[in-house]
């Protein structure tokens, strides 16, 4: 990693605490959005992601609350 370039960074929405997207970079080449998908009470339910090749969106991750918001489960872990 050199010094003063991008890794990572988040697109924050105009509520506390509403993230909207993760950006990763490596080396300015390869890079990947992922898009938070939320209910009607702005709880992250999935992560999709954008493949500019096949010009396709995919969910990657759904995740699972309880009734109390505690996180029971998830789709992928990684």
């Amino acid at each position: 990693m050199q010094v003063g370039h991008l890794r990572q960074r988040y697109l924050w929405g105009s509520a506390v605490d509403q993230i909207l997207a993760e950006e990763n970079v490596d080396n300015g080449s390869n890079e990947t959005v992922q898009w938070t998908l939320t209910d009607h009470l702005n709880t992250v339910r999935d992560i999709a992601k954008y493949n500019s090749g096949s010009d396709m969106t995919t969910v990657v991750n759904h995740l699972i609350y309880d009734a109390f918001g505690r996180d029971t489960g998830e789709s992928n872990f990684s």
